[in-house]
């Protein structure tokens, strides 16, 4: 989110369960501008999912969720890449590292 201007899919939603700004370890400030309404959100991707409380699994039952674990080894955006790949093809991972311009 705060390396690249040119991003992959083309939004990002962020969803609080209080009005509130989050920071961001490296000072990214994410700022709540909407209602909370989930319908339509397929995947949450959780960076750090030990901070996913409870009250946030309650908020967010019913979809999918996917972690990523520091016991992982490599980066965040090759693990996500992987399983972009996995998922969809091995031309598709491409894609997707072309449109994000990550080499």
């Amino acid at each position: 989110l705060d390396t690249y201007s040119r991003t992959f899919p083309a939004s990002f939603k962020t969803y609080i369960l209080h009005d509130s700004t989050i920071q961001t370890k490296y000072g990214l400030s994410l700022i709540y501008t909407g209602n909370n309404d989930v319908k339509g959100l397929s995947e949450l991707h959780l960076a750090i999912p030990e901070s996913f409380s409870k009250e946030d699994a309650v908020f967010f039952r019913g979809i999918k969720t996917v972690s990523y674990d520091k016991k992982q080894k490599g980066y965040l955006f090759n693990i996500c890449l992987k399983r972009i790949g996995e998922q969809y093809g091995h031309q598709f991972e491409n894609f997707v590292k072309i449109s994000l311009d990550y080499n």
